[in-house]
């Protein structure tokens, strides 16, 4: 009797409604309406190796860009030239601790599509936004990738 009550047991567990999640990947261009350029003198810039090969480049300390977002995660992503300047930026996510990256030493070639920054994973359901503040000599954006969950199947 002990036995079928556990597979009884079983039987209804595995019967239960279960959702299943995975992620989706949204990608906003630089250019995207929803990037907003608050302060600073940004001009638009452009190579075949960029995403819709576009950029927008930032030549001054303290020039901000903010971008509002609801995902559980988000990514930065630009380029970096050769030459001796700096590409230095920091991120934070509503305000909290700040994530700086830094040019790494020895960039001789352009390099398309490097990750600047990525989050941790965040919590679902929030509005959010991110601000990026040039710190460096030159700060090319390319564009932002937003983690979002999505389900993935129906309802059991």
């Amino acid at each position: 009797m002990r036995l079928q009550n556990q597979y009884f047991v079983l039987l209804w567990v595995l019967a239960l409604p279960i959702r299943l999640i995975s992620a989706a990947t949204q990608i906003f261009d630089d250019r995207d309406p929803r990037v907003q350029y608050i302060s600073g003198s940004w001009a638009g810039r452009g190579a075949n190796g960029e995403y819709r090969e576009t950029t927008s480049e930032s030549t001054s300390r303290g020039d901000i860009v903010e971008f509002n977002f609801f995902g559980t995660q988000v990514a930065v992503y630009g380029t970096l030239g050769p030459g001796n300047y700096t590409t230095q930026s920091t991120y934070f996510i509503n305000g909290g601790s700040p994530t700086t990256f830094t040019t790494p030493d020895g960039t001789k070639q352009v390099q398309y599509q490097v990750p600047f920054y990525t989050s941790e994973i965040l919590q679902e359901n929030i509005n959010y936004t991110l601000t990026i503040v040039n710190q460096g000599d030159y700060f090319y954006l390319d564009y932002i990738e937003v983690t979002v969950p999505d389900d993935c199947g129906p309802q059991a």
